[in-house]
């Protein structure tokens, strides 16, 4: 977490790189500010517009963004629309086991490297539809 920075986008960034390293997942990081496009945009035209530049044919956001995005939108630009959902984890740390969704930082706390690994994947893609 050595981050020479005071910046708080950087600050996170840079934590969101140490925990890709240190979970050994292997993707590349790409900042919005860093590439050319229409800083005028925002919402989903501007998400439309980096899946553009990207080459994107699918776009995957948290489940909060359910009441954000319009999935017609989306399609009419060629990009599938879905959002990730964890799926229940229970707790086994504990006395008596529960159902958590945990932070992060919960997560390093509580389990071990490999079973985070596991945790991970451990998800869905839901449509639209099937949010609202």
């Amino acid at each position: 977490m050595n981050c020479d920075s005071n910046n708080n986008s950087e600050f996170n960034t840079n934590l969101i790189k140490c925990l890709r390293d240190y979970l050994k997942i292997e993707c590349q990081i790409l900042l919005s500010s860093e590439l050319e496009k229409d800083n005028l945009l925002k919402g989903s035209d501007q998400v439309i517009q980096i899946n553009r530049i990207l080459g994107s044919s699918h776009y995957v956001n948290l489940m909060g963004g359910a009441n954000l995005y319009k999935e017609s939108q989306f399609t009419e630009c060629g990009l599938e629309l879905s959002f990730i959902q964890s799926v229940d984890n229970v707790c086994s740390h504990f006395s008596e086991p529960f159902c958590c969704y945990l932070s992060i930082i919960d997560t390093l706390m509580l389990y071990p490297l490999d079973e985070i690994r596991s945790l991970i994947k451990n998800y869905c893609l839901i449509k639209q539809d099937s949010v609202l």
